[in-house]
């Protein structure tokens, strides 16, 4: 799922994005006991430049998660594709007017150790790999968590 965190966090391209982090600032301002989890895209958004001519050109829009997230130590396992994919979860929290929380994890499989098409798992070419997202969902309760 993609959520509007931060005009700064390319993390959503378009409206269920803005409506799934509206969703979350209401809870955060009425209180509402939640957690949010999404896959962390370092480069799955674009900036779309039209030229006179209609012409598209895409500005890739990297970012660092280290300078809006906290990085948790905990690391979490799952199994695709016959191969042990580490997953990390970066935090955000999404602070309510009131000052009620509601954290946010970005799951990330850019890690030393995973292979690189599991490593770069949340960016645009791999981001709609079912076998990963089926796999994570498969065994995401109860994690195993290192």
């Amino acid at each position: 799922m993609e959520i509007a965190i931060n005009p700064s966090m390319p993390t959503y391209s378009g409206g269920l994005g803005v409506l799934a982090g509206d969703t979350l600032r209401s809870a955060a301002d009425l209180g509402v006991p939640l957690v949010a989890f999404t896959l962390l895209h370092r480069k799955g958004y674009f900036k779309q430049h039209i030229d006179a001519a209609g012409s598209q050109t895409e500005e890739v829009q990297g970012w660092n998660p280290a300078d809006f997230c906290t990085e948790e130590s905990a690391r979490a396992t799952v199994v695709v594709e016959d191969r042990t994919v580490t997953i990390r979860a970066w935090r955000y929290d999404l602070v309510g007017r009131a000052g009620h929380i509601v954290p946010i994890y970005l799951l990330d499989t850019d890690l030393d150790g995973n292979s690189g098409t599991i490593s770069t798992a949340a960016t645009p070419t791999i981001a709609c790999n079912r076998r990963l997202c089926s796999a994570w969902a498969a065994s995401a309760w109860p994690m195993r968590w290192a």
